[in-house]
């Protein structure tokens, strides 16, 4: 997935647990996402208009089919109105594993695995404007049941009704992050680190695993111990060019958004051996595109759902809460849901966490 669309994980899940010298500490985690909007707009009902390409070439130099005083062929003013949903949803596993090569560097490794489910439904009618006296008449427009080219999960209603429907799943590895991270100041209460994570596209973007485009964030971190523990961290990763941010339909790539990523909040200590966490998480997406509902209005006068793509910068906002265990040693269960504050982007309903980790 781009990553203006890829399912948004919350800090536990990420590798940047604190170790000590040569330890090791291994995570896995689980995150389910069910998402139902994109920047305000439902996914479980909304339209689309889709209109025909151009073909004025047909009205000159000598007219070869019923022409407009505007230069446009009638049955290019046709159009396809469609009222659609799509139900997305996504399994995330994320394994981590990060190596103490000192007391303040770290490396770290995390690989996702994900299992995507998408399904499609489409309700779509013809809006014709031909009359009996245009020609050719071979430029009417409608459904054929008997076209071998309409696919088996196409219902045929009428010659200019018809439904459509269709559903994929794929599951695979998503983008592997690795990361670099060296403690710069120290001290008995709070400390700084700078680091760097770099983003793999090691996921199939073409099945939703992966963004398709490498990806550099460096980044920095405020961490404070004590039975209240602050924390926050500030970064900015820039991307490259993938088909998601192009036109996946003719293999073009454009460039992936560059992301402002920033967080805030604590650990609170409750027991020796629990604790509750909260987090304010943001990013902002420079340049990317934004999808809002609109109307269409046709030849005829007739106003058809639809959708408009603008270019902007998105900024998402969420808010993460949950809890710590430590059962026994250096065992920890980690439980935590994920809500996203705004309308920004892919939307999911809010998102369980449940995590274990382990330090040698």
């Amino acid at each position: 997935m781009s990553s203006h669309a890829k399912p948004k994980t919350s800090d536990q899940s990420s590798p940047s647990a604190p170790i000590p010298s040569a330890g090791i500490f291994v995570g896995f985690s689980y995150q389910y996402f069910n998402f139902d909007k994109i920047d305000n707009v439902n996914l479980k009902n909304f339209g689309a208009v889709f209109q025909h390409e151009s073909e004025a070439d047909l009205c000159t130099p000598v007219p070869r089919v019923t022409c407009l005083p505007d230069g446009e062929p009638v049955f290019q003013k046709d159009v396809i109105g469609t009222q659609n949903r799509i139900d997305l949803k996504v399994n995330q596993f994320v394994g981590v594993a990060t190596f103490g090569v000192t007391d303040r560097f770290d490396l770290s490794v995390a690989i996702p695995i994900l299992n995507v489910r998408e399904g499609m439904y489409s309700d779509a009618n013809i809006t014709s404007f031909e009359g009996p006296t245009d020609f050719p008449p071979c430029c009417v427009h409608q459904f054929d049941p008997a076209n071998p080219q309409v696919p088996t999960y196409a219902n045929f209603i009428s010659s200019s009704h018809e439904t459509f429907f269709n559903n994929r799943s794929s599951t695979g590895i998503g983008d592997v992050i690795i990361r670099g991270k060296y403690e710069v100041l120290r001290r008995e209460k709070w400390g700084l680190a700078l680091g760097t994570d770099i983003h793999l596209p090691t996921g199939d973007e073409k099945n939703f695993l992966g963004s398709g485009t490498w990806g550099v964030r460096p980044f920095g971190t405020f961490s404070y111990s004590g039975r209240i523990a602050p924390h926050a961290s500030l970064g900015y990763q820039v991307n490259g060019d993938s088909v998601l941010a192009g036109d996946i339909t003719t293999d073009t790539k454009a460039h992936m958004p560059n992301v402002l990523t920033y967080s805030a909040g604590l650990d609170a200590g409750l027991t020796h051996r629990i604790s509750v966490t909260g987090d304010f998480i943001g990013q902002s997406l420079f340049d990317t595109k934004r999808i809002s509902a609109t109307t269409f209005t046709d030849f005829g006068g007739n106003v058809h759902a639809d959708l408009k793509a603008t270019t902007a910068t998105t900024n998402q906002a969420y808010i993460s809460a949950g809890g710590k265990i430590n059962p026994v040693g250096r065992l920890l269960v980690i439980l935590n849901v994920l809500f996203q504050l705004n309308d920004a982007g892919l939307r999911s309903k809010p998102v369980p966490l449940v995590g274990l980790s382990y330090t040698f």
